[in-house]
């Protein structure tokens, strides 16, 4: 009989000395992993005579817990497009309830990494960039994540998670005329308001930082021209012989 330190009733023992497990679903690495008791043997003389044992029962691990995400609706992250490479960009994070191997998690992006743009850090799940960013030709990634766990026997446990990668615009593209040199003719006799060319600039941002402002520079210091949104017009009495 078992006659001490059994105090969950985990354990039972028949009368051939066969010690077996007495109560379902009660071993949990987690909560105990190990247990030690008396067992007491004795004979049917008289006196009878008996022997005390002591069973130590280390209990081993098995893969009954899955990996948690600790942001259930993904994650999401905004950066800017000029960020370096090598910058972080976001940290996924996941727990696993099993100790030992069988709880330790590992990460992946599995999906949404065109031209290996991103990378992760398989034990810290920290996300950092590998490519430099272009607004203006991919505003948002929408990256798959795994977390599985590394269990000593059977299959790992893999969950999936996402990570919204937002890129915002930055003023990082000059505005470039189209053609890059004008060339234009105008009779001495050009009335004030006559047009002479309109000027085609394009800047590949976008939004505000994509909006062009046209202004003459130099070399008109008598005003005899203007510019309105791009239209170079005449502004003043023109005279070939001054």
């Amino acid at each position: 009989a078992i006659t001490g330190g059994n105090g969950d009733g985990a354990f039972a023992v028949n009368s051939t000395g066969v010690v077996f497990v007495a109560l379902p679903n009660v071993l949990d690495v987690e909560r105990n992993p190990l247990y030690g008791f008396y067992i007491t043997v004795s004979d049917l003389g008289t006196p009878s005579l008996f022997s005390i044992v002591f069973v130590s029962v280390q209990i081993t691990n098995v893969n009954d817990f899955e990996p948690v995400f600790t942001q259930s609706g993904g994650y999401r992250s905004v950066v800017l497009e000029s960020v370096v490479v090598g910058t972080e960009i976001a940290r996924a994070n996941a727990t696993d309830g099993d100790n030992g191997p069988e709880g330790e998690v590992a990460f992946a992006i599995t999906g949404g990494n065109a031209a290996a743009r991103f990378g992760i850090d398989a034990v810290s799940g920290l996300v950092i960039l590998r490519q430099p960013l272009d607004y203006e030709t991919t505003k948002s990634y929408q990256l798959q994540v795994s977390a599985s766990d590394r269990p000593r026997l059977g299959t790992p446990h893999v969950v999936y998670s996402s990570i919204n990668v937002t890129v915002k615009d930055v003023n990082d593209n000059n505005p470039v005329f189209v053609p890059a040199v004008y060339s234009v003719s105008v009779p001495e006799n050009a009335t004030i308001g006559h047009s002479l060319v309109d000027l085609t600039c394009v800047d590949a941002d976008s939004g505000r930082n994509g909006e062009v402002f046209f202004r003459i520079a130099d070399g008109n210091s008598d005003r005899k021209f203007l510019l309105n949104s791009g239209q170079l017009i005449v502004n003043g009495s023109l005279d070939l012989e001054m």
